[in-house]
C-alpha cells in the first residue's frame, strides 16, 4: 500500500520542493525513498524504531523514521 497521506498532510520539515517522496508499508516495516538518492530505499522498522539509513545504523533518529511514524499516524486518521 502506498501511503498517500504523506502528500495530503504536508509538514514543511518533511518535504522539499521538487523532490518526490514515497513510502510503502508492509506489515510493521515502511520502505521510504531517499530524497537525495532516488534509486535508494530505506527500510524503517516501526516496532524497533530503527532505519537502515546511515544515520539509523549509528542509532541516530533520522527523518525516514519520522516520515514512517508520521505516515502511520496520518494513515490511521
Amino acid at each position: 500500500m502506498v501511503i498517500n497521506s504523506l502528500y495530503a498532510r504536508d509538514p514543511g520539515w518533511l518535504f522539499e520542493p521538487g523532490k518526490d517522496l514515497s513510502a510503502v508499508r508492509r506489515g510493521k516495516k515502511v520502505y521510504v525513498s531517499s530524497r537525495t538518492r532516488p534509486w535508494l530505499v530505506h527500510v524503517v522498522d516501526l516496532e524497533k524504531g530503527t532505519c537502515s539509513c546511515e544515520a539509523g545504523q549509528h542509532g541516530i533518529h533520522c527523518w525516514h523514521l519520522e516520515a514512517a511514524q508520521y505516515a502511520e499516524t496520518a494513515d490511521n486518521v
